[in-house]
């Protein structure tokens, strides 16, 4: 092995890992919406790579949880390319099922593929820091790995807004932690963020219930579902 391929092989690929650490943001900052508004642009296999994780157990486990509170309409805060809604719509109908996302790109997808399968659902480009939505004009709100993707800055903002719309239930499919505040759950390109979201929403929320998803059955930091009934007033 010539020197020159020695060095394009042992630093080839940590050049291309540095590469992509510069492109991911820490998401505690502005950077971050704007980089989940164009990720999906330039690499629509993402979007088909989240359509087809419809099928997977962790979807229908979020579904049988849905299933079993009282409704009639649900909101999913960044529903990425609607593979939730869709296994939701498997096992139960709603008069409204509303999907929010920060990029045109994904929503223009998912409207799509929801169309083709025959689901109809209303598909809002919003934050989640400022939902378009009237005061508690939805029963239940869902989210998943979303929050863990909104830094210390922004996570008060975007719970008052999820409750403010909100009149029922909280279902939060995001890392499950029983440590007191948050903490920082750093992967080689970026920053999540873990949260004791019991104690976050004491007073306002209360949670009836959490399913821990087995191993095999989680995709990437989905490995609980907790249920919030919201507190009246």
């Amino acid at each position: 092995m010539s020197l020159r391929e020695f060095i394009k092989q042992v630093i080839g690929p940590r050049l291309t890992h540095l590469v992509r650490q510069a492109r991911m943001p820490r998401f505690d900052t502005d950077h971050a919406k704007t980089w989940w508004r164009t990720r999906d642009q330039t690499d629509p296999g993402l979007v088909e790579f989240y359509w087809q994780s419809r099928h997977a157990p962790a979807r229908r486990a979020i579904a049988e949880v849905v299933k079993d509170l009282d409704g009639r309409s649900l909101l999913e805060i960044g529903c990425h390319a609607g593979a939730n809604l869709w296994a939701i719509s498997q096992v139960r109908s709603f008069e409204r099922l509303t999907g929010t996302d920060l990029s045109p790109t994904v929503l223009a997808e998912a409207r799509r593929r929801l169309a083709a399968e025959g689901q109809a659902a209303e598909l809002v480009l919003a934050s989640t820091d400022a939902l378009p939505f009237a005061d508690k004009s939805v029963d239940i709100a869902l989210t998943s790995v979303m929050l863990v993707c909104v830094g210390p800055e922004a996570i008060d903002a975007s719970l008052d807004e999820i409750l403010r719309v909100t009149r029922r239930w909280l279902v939060l499919c995001e890392p499950w932690s029983e440590r007191k505040g948050e903490h920082p759950d750093r992967h080689p390109e970026t920053t999540y963020w873990i949260r004791n979201y019991r104690e976050r929403l004491e007073g306002r929320a209360e949670m009836t219930s959490v399913r821990h998803l087995p191993p095999e059955h989680r995709i990437g930091h989905l490995d609980s579902i907790a249920v919030f009934r919201l507190r009246a007033g």
